[in-house]
Order: C-alpha cells, then sequence, then structure tokens
C-alpha cells in the first residue's frame, strides 16, 4: 500500500471523492480513506485545545495575578488576586457618586467569568 499524505487539501479531495461517488467505495479506495481516516485521527487525538477561559486564566497567571479576584479588605475599590497580591484599585476620580467597591465589582465579575469562574453580582 502506498503512503498517502494528510494534508487538507488531501482529505477534502476525498470527502468529494466519496460525495461524488453513487455506488460503495471501491476496495483499494476505501482501504486508502481508512487509512487516512486512521491517521488524521491519530494526528489529532492527542491534541488539546484550550478553552478560551483557559487561555485567559493562564494570561492572567503569567501577569502575577491570577484569578479569582476578589475585593480587597484593605480599601474601597481595591482589587486582589487569588494570590493575595493587589492587582490594582479602582479610582473614582471627581465622580464622587461612584462607589468604589460598586465598580470594582463589576470589573472582578467581568475578570473573573472571562476566566471561567461562576461570579455572583452582590458586594
Amino acid at each position: 500500500m502506498h503512503a498517502i499524505p494528510v494534508t487538507s487539501e488531501t482529505l477534502i479531495a476525498w470527502a468529494e471523492k466519496i460525495d461524488n461517488r453513487l455506488g460503495p467505495v471501491s476496495g483499494s479506495d476505501a482501504d486508502d480513506l481508512a487509512v487516512i481516516l486512521r491517521s488524521a485521527a491519530k494526528q489529532i487525538a492527542g491534541i488539546r485545545h484550550p478553552t478560551g477561559s483557559e487561555q485567559f486564566q493562564a494570561a492572567l497567571a503569567k501577569l502575577k495575578s491570577p484569578a479569582p479576584w476578589s475585593l480587597a479588605d484593605r480599601m474601597p475599590g481595591e482589587i486582589q488576586a487569588a494570590n493575595g497580591d493587589l492587582v490594582l484599585t479602582v479610582d473614582h476620580g471627581d465622580l464622587v457618586y461612584l462607589q468604589p467597591d460598586a465598580l470594582a465589582l463589576w470589573i472582578i465579575v467581568a475578570i473573573n467569568t472571562c476566566a471561567g469562574f461562576r461570579m455572583d453580582m452582590e458586594p
């Protein structure tokens, strides 16, 4: 049996070959198709695609700010990472009607949701 390269073009060509047939696939073609499919299956079987949240968690960890984030107990508007490090402080500036903890909580909810953690909306 000859080696058939496993490329996207080859797989597409074989799919079209199957789609264009009205009867069963011939013996040698069926053998070749089985080889291609098994080879493709082996190539992709060990590949694990991380979810977006896993990638986001990894990026936060590289920044030394692992999720989940939470409100810090020190000053209003302070956000800390899972490792206890201070990540940022929400400064409301001249907007005195904004509560720093409330705004910080929305930032925390957004970050933690992107990192794959389910969050409550209560401070």
